[in-house]
């Protein structure tokens, strides 16, 4: 690894004698040390960042020719990286993204945080195939165990390639480097944990989704923008964590054992996929609705009768800015009227994160504990999981 140099210290000794030549009083202390102190020189400590890969291996084929790689291997292809970073590399999985299950999310997640207690890391970065990689990032950001968290603050940092207009083996190295020098720096306490880095821009877990099918600037955070970015000569962020630290303080489980699914709200529906999810005993349904939330009059026997069941409802939009909202005028399939029908909402949440973070929470056995104990406080506490602006509003006094 390449060391940055220290700057040359300050000889104490001539610096004394220049200033008495000169009539000028003598520093008490060795300024060096002052200006070091104060940052004005850069100098940094070695660091070393894992690299995993999951679901990527047509990506590793084109660019490194096998799905197995090494450190070597990765450095010959990026030697950039040893500027600012040891690296060791691991293949998680060769499973194509869109084919991961929240459990592989799940074994990631443990893995990933195992890792990390190891205090040669610094940070670790996540080579992820594009389809899911928003929803895997945004797990990763929930399910970061308050042990992992109170110990150290270790980024970890996801990045893709998804870009015909470059050659894929241009995409990734420069994707791949400004992801590591990311994982690098230091930003403690001013952004999420969890990060994605494409493209030159860095992105908060909880709003990126990928918003084309190719092309540059597959993946956006509508509505918010990138919270960072990084250049040939730095990595700055403009913005503070806005609402991203979204780590639920659970200890990690080792098994997702809730099962969630989703139902896409169309015109004309009558609830039949919400019968079919409560005839097989979901644990939870996440129901993509209209515009503030809104769905088809039709459906609401349906989620009545999940409600019911004890089963856990979600309402999400479809829309990609703007949060689900109660505050229309009530009617038949209105959000007022889910709210009134045992409903909870999820906020700016995209339906497809909300199912993992129900599914994540009701795989904690203290939180059905409660559900089963304090079915009205267990709302509220997902809710406020959810959208803590309307858990105030409906339930604190």
């Amino acid at each position: 690894m390449k060391k940055q140099t220290s700057p040359k210290k300050i000889d104490k000794d001539s610096a004394d004698a220049k200033a008495q030549k000169k009539g000028s009083s003598v520093p008490k202390e060795d300024i060096s040390e002052t200006v070091i102190d104060d940052g004005y020189f850069d100098i940094s400590e070695d660091k070393r960042v894992i690299i995993f890969f999951v679901g990527a291996q047509k990506t590793l084929e084109k660019n490194f020719g096998t799905q197995k790689i090494s450190s070597e291997k990765l450095l010959e292809k990026i030697p950039e990286i040893s500027n600012f970073c040891d690296v060791e590399v691991h293949t998680f999985t060769s499973t194509p993204a869109a084919s991961i299950t929240p459990q592989m999310m799940l074994d990631l997640s443990n893995e990933i945080q195992q890792k990390l207690d190891e205090s040669a890391l610094s940070g670790a970065v996540v080579v992820h195939g594009a389809d899911t990689l928003a929803e895997t990032a945004y797990f990763h950001g929930i399910s970061l165990s308050e042990q992992f968290q109170s110990k150290s603050f270790k980024p970890v940092v996801f990045t893709s390639a998804q870009n015909p207009l470059l050659k894929i083996s241009d995409e990734l190295p420069a994707n791949l480097l400004a992801a590591v020098r990311v994982a690098c720096h230091d930003f403690r306490e001013l952004t999420p944990q969890v990060l994605i880095c494409v493209n030159g821009e860095i992105h908060g877990p909880k709003k990126v989704e990928q918003v084309r099918t190719s092309g540059c600037c597959t993946f956006r955070s509508p509505g918010w923008g990138p919270i960072g970015f990084v250049n040939n000569d730095a990595v700055y962020f403009r913005a503070v964590s806005m609402n991203e630290d979204i780590a639920l303080n659970f200890p990690t489980p080792k098994v997702l054992g809730a099962q969630v699914g989703l139902v896409k709200a169309v015109t004309g529906d009558k609830g039949e996929l919400v019968d079919v999810m409560v005839d097989k005993g979901l644990d939870g349904i996440v129901v993509e609705g209209f515009g503030n939330g809104n769905v088809p009059k039709t459906m609401m026997d349906s989620i009545r009768k999940a409600t019911e069941k004890g089963i856990v409802v979600v309402i999400a939009t479809r829309c990609e800015v703007g949060r689900v909202l109660d505050e229309e005028e009530e009617f038949a399939g209105s959000v007022a009227d889910l709210l009134l029908a045992g409903a909870v909402t999820a906020g700016e949440t995209s339906a497809a994160k909300a199912r993992l973070l129900v599914a994540y929470v009701l795989s904690q056995p203290d939180a059905q504990t409660l559900k089963e104990h304090n079915p009205q406080l267990f709302k509220a506490f997902l809710q406020e999981c959810l959208d803590p602006v309307l858990a105030a509003r409906l339930f604190e006094p």
